[in-house]
């Protein structure tokens, strides 16, 4: 199975916020077959940062822009009405050993926002890549942020969409906050 979803040009600024930050609590939006995670996961294992968790968040269902556009929608691997592809996930974590570090948490972003804000559990990194709808950005954006500890990164992905790009944008200027873009990555860092 692939599991790299993430290009080798992205691969230096997971390190970079892994190394800076050290995380012990990472949370992905959006993990599809792993491929990020799997990358980060390896660099936790490799800085020594073995208590470290990914948590992955997806319902692996897919989403609206997978439905609507024909290539897309077979890679759902749609079975009795269902996408089947989160057993593509769980084997590429295994296949890499990494079930130790990446944890699945099958639900929506907005109810595993409210989850992680009512058991206090504030990630130091975040990595946003999951519904691409201005709406899905703007409603991830809101709820990641208010969750992320202070000093923490919230990262994401698909930065050269327009959506995503104008989402984020607005965002951070309604926040008065910085970004820092690169490929079609973009970065904020949460103030202390």
């Amino acid at each position: 199975l692939v599991v790299s979803e993430m290009c080798i040009r992205d691969r230096p600024y997971f390190k970079k916020y892994s190394d800076e930050i050290r995380p012990t609590f990472i949370v992905e939006v959006g993990t599809w077959l792993g491929g990020s995670a799997i990358h980060m996961g390896h660099l936790l294992r490799a800085a020594g940062l073995t208590n470290s968790c990914i948590l992955c968040i997806d319902t692996w269902l897919g989403s609206s822009e997978h439905f609507l556009q024909e290539p897309e929608r077979r890679q759902l691997k749609i079975a009795n009405g269902r996408a089947t592809f989160y057993d593509d996930f769980l084997r590429n974590v295994v296949d890499h050993g990494l079930q130790d570090i990446i944890v699945p948490f099958s639900i929506t972003s907005i109810a595993a926002a409210e989850v992680l804000r009512e058991r206090k559990l504030a990630p130091d990194l975040i990595y946003l890549d999951g519904d691409h709808t201005p709406r899905g950005v703007r409603a991830d954006l809101e709820l990641y942020w208010d969750i992320l500890r202070p000093s923490g990164v919230l990262l994401g992905d698909d930065f050269d969409w327009h959506e995503v790009h104008l989402t984020v944008l607005a965002f951070a200027f309604l926040q008065k906050l910085e970004i820092t873009a690169f490929n079609n990555k973009y970065v904020i860092r949460k103030p202390e």
